[in-house]
């Protein structure tokens, strides 16, 4: 029995820690939190699509014991990306393994940062939550 299936109500510790949405399927753990306070638009027009505004994590489990394979994509504002970056950079397990934009012609700026680790998922959910916070986003 693996991590993620001994611990039932893993999935939801995780999203309450980073403040979103929990969903299990089988062996995988899915957090998605709205960044509500965004109000983009796109070619001119509003959206809320969560391709746009939602920070995405994954949870799966590994060989290695407590430790799980977490990613994330995560959407800021461009003046939250250094404040997040300084803190996450803290961590020795946590890898920053992208930064980018997705679209065109958005308002505001948005920037994309993806994050990677094998670790415990509950220390990977601490660290992003406190530098998320660090940043500033709500």
């Amino acid at each position: 029995m693996n991590f993620l299936a001994k611990e039932k109500c893993l999935c939801e510790e995780l999203a309450n820690i980073l403040k979103g949405e929990a969903e299990q399927k089988k062996n995988l753990c899915k957090v998605t939190r709205e960044r509500k306070n965004l109000k983009p638009t796109i070619l001119g027009h509003p959206t809320s699509s969560d391709l746009v505004i939602a920070l995405e994590f994954s949870f799966e489990p590994v060989a290695k014991k407590d430790k799980t394979l977490n990613l994330a994509e995560l959407v800021f504002l461009q003046e939250e990306v250094n404040p997040f970056l300084q803190e996450i950079k803290k961590s020795e397990q946590i890898l920053v393994t992208a930064i980018h934009n997705h679209w065109l012609f958005e308002e505001p700026r948005l920037i994309y940062v993806h994050l990677e680790s094998v670790q415990n998922p509950i220390e990977f959910a601490k660290e992003v939550a406190y530098a998320l916070k660090k940043a500033g986003v709500k």
